[in-house]
């Protein structure tokens, strides 16, 4: 698997995880806010920077995906307690978790580096 597909692959499963997430909240709650739309357009917009190598979608994706799937795989630990809800965010955190971790190795460093 060459770099560049790697990141492609991280990027795709973090707008994939992202609006599984909207749509688990959705049928929770019945209704998405603002937030989420604002959520999902910054989502997309770092997932854009990854795919076209640019260092700071790397480092905003490192950044802010790490701090969401640290939150959602604690909200799914807690949501373990009452029911089985909580399974998909934990998947969804661990998830999120190897992408950041695969995103900030070298290997993957290689596709930010040679644009």
């Amino acid at each position: 698997m060459t770099p560049t597909r790697l990141v492609n692959l991280i990027a795709g499963s973090f707008v994939t995880f992202s609006i599984v997430t909207a749509c688990l909240y959705l049928l929770e709650m019945g209704h998405l806010g603002l937030d989420h739309v604002i959520r999902m357009l910054v989502i997309i917009m770092i997932a854009w920077l990854l795919i076209k190598g640019r260092n700071l979608g790397r480092w905003s994706a490192i950044f802010l995906m790490g701090f969401a799937g640290v939150v959602t795989l604690f909200g799914g630990l807690i949501l373990i307690q009452e029911s089985m809800r909580g399974v998909p965010y934990i998947f969804i955190g661990v998830c999120t978790g190897m992408g950041v971790a695969a995103l900030s190795t070298p290997y993957a460093g290689l596709h930010f580096n040679q644009k």
